[in-house]
């Protein structure tokens, strides 16, 4: 009876030590499936950042040896995407866009997107502010994609050096000197300088100013006899925009 009995005693301790091997060996798999998913979260962002500078520098150098008057590149739908680009989309769409149809309101212009695995965007011009050491691709126009790599021209502005507007957007980086995350140290006297296939425009910064969204486009389509371009990005928490206003003070014209 008593060896009857240790032989149970004895299977149930097998039994319960194999339980709990299985429960410490799925709580270990467990936990290192949290640290690399964790690893991998944190690491991301990184990645995509360096791998958008990688491409953005690869493109800068395209567009600066001028072999032709525009550079054409194609973005992944889901390729070098920004943190909240998606809210600054709507604000671009619904402010930045006049004469838009409500088509675009009721979501057909976002199937017709959907579909499109890939965007071409145009970049024709370099943007440089010796300032803070930043010169960076311009593209032809100021869309989502765009301004994943470059700065952004919006395209119902002036041209650089005709009277009026010509407006330049891009995004406050989180990481410092990416894109327009220093151009709050742009002030008065500062020099802006556009450079194209065919000409150099000179630009000296007048003044800063801080707006709300909803107060954009008023500020980037006001009549003025100057011909200006204005700098526009997002102040850091995204809540109120940065313009930098400046005049042209030179164009110098360049032969290839």
């Amino acid at each position: 009876m008593n060896k009857k009995t240790d032989s149970q005693q004895n299977r149930q301790g097998t039994g319960q030590k194999r339980k709990r091997r299985a429960v410490s060996w799925f709580l270990n798999i467990l936990i290192a499936v949290l640290i690399i998913s964790g690893v991998f979260f944190l690491a991301r962002p990184r990645v995509i950042n360096y791998l958008s500078d990688q491409k953005t520098e690869e493109v800068l150098s395209l567009v600066e040896n001028f072999e032709e008057p525009s550079v054409t590149v194609v973005i992944g739908r889901d390729e070098y995407r920004v943190a909240g680009e998606e809210l600054e989309q709507l604000v671009f769409e619904e402010e930045l866009q006049p004469g838009e149809t409500e088509a675009n309101e009721t979501g057909e212009a976002d199937e017709d997107d959907a579909i499109r695995p890939a965007e071409i965007v145009n970049l024709y011009a370099t943007l440089q502010i010796p300032k803070i050491d930043l010169t960076i691709p311009v593209a032809n126009e100021a869309t989502l994609y765009a301004i994943r790599l470059a700065v952004g021209h919006w395209s119902p502005g002036q041209r650089f050096g005709e009277q009026g507007n010509a407006v330049i957007f891009g995004h406050y980086m989180q990481d410092y000197g990416r894109h327009f995350n220093r151009l709050n140290e742009v002030i008065q006297g500062d020099q802006l300088i556009v450079t194209t296939y065919d000409a150099v425009y000179v630009y000296q910064v007048d003044r800063q100013l801080i707006i709300y969204p909803q107060d954009l486009l008023a500020s980037i389509t006001a009549p003025t006899t100057d011909a200006r371009l204005i700098l526009v990005t997002c102040t850091p928490t995204a809540e109120q925009r940065l313009l930098i206003y400046s005049h042209l003070v030179e164009v110098i014209p360049v032969t290839r």
